[in-house]
C-alpha cells in the first residue's frame, strides 16, 4: 500500500498530465465499470467494489498515481450515475449531455469530483485496508 495523500491539486495535475499525453479517452460509464448496459443494480455494485479497490490510489505505485487517479474517478462517477435509477434512465435514453443539462423532472447532474466520498459511502470507511496496517 502506498502512503500517498490524494489532494485536489494532485488530481488536477494528473488530469493535466494525462490530457497532454492524450491518454484520456471518451468511454461510456458501462465500459468504465466493465459491465454491459443490461447489468442490474447488484452487478453495478459488484463491478464498483472490485474496480474501486483495485484502482484506489492508495493501493498503487506513486509513479503511476495519475493513471490510477483518473480511472478511480471515472469508475466512481460511473457508479454514481448508474446506481441511481433516475440518472441511469436519462443517461441510457439521452446520453451524458442531457444528464448534465437536466430534464423537466430531474436537475442537471454534476460530478462533484470527490470519488472518496462515494468510496466512503459505499464501504463505510475511507480506508478499507485499515485493519491490514496493524
Amino acid at each position: 500500500m502506498n502512503d500517498v495523500l490524494l489532494t485536489k491539486s494532485t488530481y488536477d495535475k494528473a488530469v493535466k498530465e494525462l490530457s497532454k499525453a492524450k491518454l484520456v479517452t471518451v468511454s461510456t460509464f458501462y465500459a468504465d465499470l466493465e459491465i454491459t448496459a443490461e447489468a442490474n443494480t447488484e452487478q453495478i455494485a459488484q463491478a464498483y467494489r472490485r474496480l474501486s479497490l483495485q484502482l484506489h490510489p492508495l493501493r498503487n505505485p506513486a509513479d503511476q498515481q495519475a493513471f490510477f487517479t483518473i480511472r478511480f474517478c471515472r469508475v466512481s462517477q460511473a457508479y454514481e450515475v448508474l446506481s441511481n435509477p433516475k440518472t441511469r434512465a436519462i443517461y441510457d435514453k439521452q446520453g451524458l449531455e442531457s444528464l448534465r443539462n437536466g430534464t423537466e423532472t430531474v436537475p442537471g447532474y454534476v460530478f462533484m469530483g470527490n470519488p472518496f466520498r462515494i468510496f466512503c459511502s459505499f464501504f463505510g470507511s475511507e480506508n478499507p485496508w485499515f485493519d491490514q496496517l496493524e
